[in-house]
């Protein structure tokens, strides 16, 4: 559960912050799960959902 929302933070933090590492990263996928302009349009979006997840796997994973 915590490796679930560190990895969640992280890709979070990295859709808000340094999108152009994820675009390299994500270079293999980019043509099976997001294209370029998704990416581009809706990284805030993605980035808030992924830190939001990525706080409620942790206060559930310490509250085990």
């Amino acid at each position: 559960m915590i490796a679930a929302a560190a990895a969640c933070l992280a890709l979070g933090a990295g859709y808000l912050y340094r999108p152009d590492l994820l675009e390299r990263f994500y270079a293999f996928l980019r043509e099976y799960l997001f294209n370029d302009a998704h990416l581009r349009l809706e990284r805030r979006k993605w980035g808030i959902f992924f830190l939001l997840l990525g706080f409620l796997l942790f206060y559930f994973g310490m509250g085990l």
